[in-house]
């Protein structure tokens, strides 16, 4: 049998080559690429396998690398990993530090309780200011800085991209689990505003900042003399122009009560208001009506306001019956307190005081 590879004459019978060693019996050596079947459908059946296969071997790949970037995503979770004590006393910055065997590691705690505490009683201080909103901030700062350093032995020697990550997420933690739903809630139970633009000689000045009620706790019906926060809008009415888009001052007027004004003397259904019932400011024209169903009214006593036109007594007139009659959406809460000054804390005072 003649060798195909070099030309050697080899006995009957011989698999391979005596010289080259080359393969002499090809009988159980397959086509590649196998012959195709004349059938349609078992072609079809062999396309489809074949498909089925190498999305199989593309699928199982894709795992591989899944698995080999999840591998030291998983180490360094472990490595992170701190009592559960530890984890607990974060939520008071510092605590954790401060509670440490370690003399340097309790001052370094007690320095940032400190921080923290002095930074939130400023914040409370200033509350329903600008510098309180920045002071807010300064707080989760030092609370997310303090939740961070719960790592600093597991982190030693780690890369800077995962102690930057461990940063992050620790602030994203304090923001989500503690200062968010801290600011919820606050603002659910409590709104303020800081008061601008009212007329001299008003027992509510500019600057002064008013807690009134939120959301949560928006009282369902209102009574005679409260002093409300209510939405001014538009803010032009009958040609007069108010400076500021809401009106804070006292309700006389509920639904179907006759409010009548002559003389400075302000009376509702007949009866004289008391000196606690009586509007804010003292600018209040004679007028006579009845306060529509589904209407409150609160007279626009203590703002500034401008007039254009020629009958003053007139525009003054419409614009107080106009400006003061406001539908439940428009009253925004309650006033509960004066926050500041500090010097008058506390409840807002009658008329003129």
């Amino acid at each position: 049998m003649e060798c195909p590879n070099c030309t050697f004459q080899n006995m009957p019978g011989v698999k391979a080559c005596l010289r080259c060693s080359t393969l002499l019996d090809l009988s159980s050596v397959d086509y590649i690429p196998p012959r195709a079947s004349k059938n349609p459908i078992v072609r079809s059946l062999q396309s489809t396998g074949d498909s089925v296969a190498a999305g199989a071997r593309s699928l199982a790949d894709t795992f591989r690398s899944v698995s080999n970037a999840i591998r030291p995503t998983e180490r360094f979770y472990d490595s992170l990993r701190v009592p559960i004590k530890h984890a607990l006393w974060a939520l008071v910055p510092g605590m954790p530090h401060a509670l440490s065997a370690s003399e340097g590691r309790r001052l370094f705690g007690r320095v940032v309780l400190g921080s923290w505490l002095l930074v939130v009683t400023l914040a409370l201080y200033f509350y329903g200011s600008g510098v309180s909103a920045f002071l807010y901030y300064l707080a989760i700062s030092i609370h997310s800085f303090s939740f961070a350093m719960i790592f600093s032995d597991n982190l030693s020697g780690k890369p800077a991209s995962e102690r930057l990550a461990v940063s992050i997420a620790s602030y994203i933690v304090t923001v989500c689990c503690v200062y968010g739903p801290l600011l919820v809630v606050t603002r659910g139970l409590f709104q303020t505003v800081q008061i601008s633009n009212m007329r001299p000689g008003n027992p509510i000045v500019d600057d002064d900042v008013l807690l009134y009620a939120g959301n949560w706790i928006r009282p369902s019906s209102y009574s005679r003399g409260d002093i409300v926060i209510a939405r001014l809008d538009p803010e032009t009415f009958r040609g007069n122009f108010f400076v500021t888009g809401m009106n804070i001052d006292r309700l006389i007027g509920l639904p179907g009560d006759r409010v009548e004004s002559k003389n400075s003397t302000l009376s509702v259904n007949g009866i004289e208001l008391t000196q606690d019932q009586l509007p804010l400011g003292s600018m209040v024209p004679d007028f006579d009506f009845v306060v529509p169903p589904g209407r409150f009214f609160v007279p626009p006593s203590a703002l500034l306001w401008q007039v254009h036109g020629q009958d003053v007594a007139v525009q003054m007139i419409a614009m107080y019956v106009d400006a003061g009659l406001l539908t439940a959406e428009h009253l925004q809460g309650r006033v509960l307190f004066r926050l500041r000054p500090w010097s008058r804390f506390g409840q807002v005072k009658g008329a003129h005081q």
